[in-house]
């Protein structure tokens, strides 16, 4: 199983697709004029894993 997550940005909106074994899994569009939390991407590092 692959995974690609492909990013195209222009001027004032931004695309991104999930592949998984080249196939679309997920699609994203994000405007400017349109805040939205859903679909937002984050990088970051995990420091500590606490027991819950």
């Amino acid at each position: 199983m692959s995974k690609e997550i492909l990013i195209q940005v222009a001027q004032d909106e931004r695309r991104v697709a999930v592949l998984v074994d080249g196939k679309l899994d997920d699609f994203y569009i994000e405007l400017d004029r349109h805040q939205s939390m859903l679909g937002n991407i984050y990088k970051g590092r995990v420091e500590s894993i606490l027991p819950s």
